[in-house]
């Protein structure tokens, strides 16, 4: 595959967040993948982005807000990331790849974020929790028509079964959150090529 068919796209979010308000979350989100959701306070976070805690009710009411802010700025970007690609040159197979390079690239380079994105969501309610839900099956329904076309050209087995693909495939990439920060050689290049062969080899049609 060339590079350019499988060079990520990395989108913006669709949400219109301020320089500042993305600052907020970012450090958020590292106070959280560090103490829990429930294990820290609206006073951490604004010591670790340098703000008075009272400046911080500018931008949000809540933490359960900050929280929601940051999965629904990571659920839009992965959004728009894969219909970006889908909407580009290459093969499926290319695609496929393009999508699990930019899948992982969070996971390598914004592990806290990455990580509070993941694992931090089950905290969600109301409105925030049904708009996270919704991003999350869009980019499920737009991989797993990915997955589809790849069958339907004949570069995957037609016999898979595409939703239960869809489902090993982002379990495997959401894996590198847990160890991406702990194992030793670690990069993007190596993983998307180590996965894309594990993954397209195991659906390639015989």
């Amino acid at each position: 595959m060339s590079e350019a068919a499988t060079r990520p796209i990395l989108a913006e979010s669709v949400t219109d967040f301020s320089h500042r308000k993305l600052e907020l979350i970012e450090g958020a989100a590292e106070v959280f993948a560090r103490a829990g959701y429930h294990g820290c306070s609206m006073r951490e976070v604004a010591e670790r982005i340098g703000m008075r805690q009272s400046s911080i009710y500018h931008h949000f009411r809540s933490k359960d807000e900050i929280l929601g802010a940051i999965c629904t700025y990571g659920g839009e970007t992965f959004l728009r990331n894969i219909r970006a690609i889908r909407a580009g040159e290459g093969t499926p197979l290319a695609q496929i790849e393009a999508v699990i390079r930019a899948h992982i690239t969070p996971y390598v380079l914004r592990q806290h974020y990455a990580y509070s994105f993941v694992f931090m969501r089950q905290h969600l309610t109301g409105k925030a929790k049904a708009a996270v839900s919704r991003l999350s099956r869009a980019y499920e329904q737009e991989l797993e028509e990915l997955l589809r076309e790849g069958m339907e050209s004949g570069a995957l087995d037609a016999e898979i079964d595409a939703r239960m693909a869809t489902l090993a495939l982002l379990g495997m990439c959401n894996s590198v959150s847990f160890w991406a920060g702990r194992e030793p050689g670690v990069s993007i290049e190596r993983v998307a090529q180590s996965f894309s062969r594990t993954l397209i080899d195991g659906l390639r049609a015989k």
